[in-house]
């Protein structure tokens, strides 16, 4: 809700990476989620993204939040 002003329901457990970020000396565990929405995302933090984009699994862009590199490099598989 906060970024994106959605209700998510029929959540279940996706994966999860263990995210390194070196520059930044960081590092994070990352849990992934699954559900449903019944209405597109709205942009509610337009100081922080542009824009709210949806792609296809196989189709995303090349620079991926680390997290979401992580999550393809697991071979993880939406469907």
């Amino acid at each position: 809700m906060e970024e994106i002003w959605v209700n998510l329901y029929n959540i279940n457990f996706a994966s999860v990476t263990n995210d390194i970020f070196i520059k930044e000396n960081k590092h994070y565990v990352t849990p992934f989620v699954k559900g449903e929405i019944d209405e597109e995302p709205k942009l509610m933090e337009p100081h922080k993204c542009i824009k709210w984009e949806w792609f296809e699994w196989d189709k995303m862009p090349k620079n991926l939040f680390v997290s979401l590199q992580n999550l393809k490099k697991n071979a993880y598989n939406p469907f």
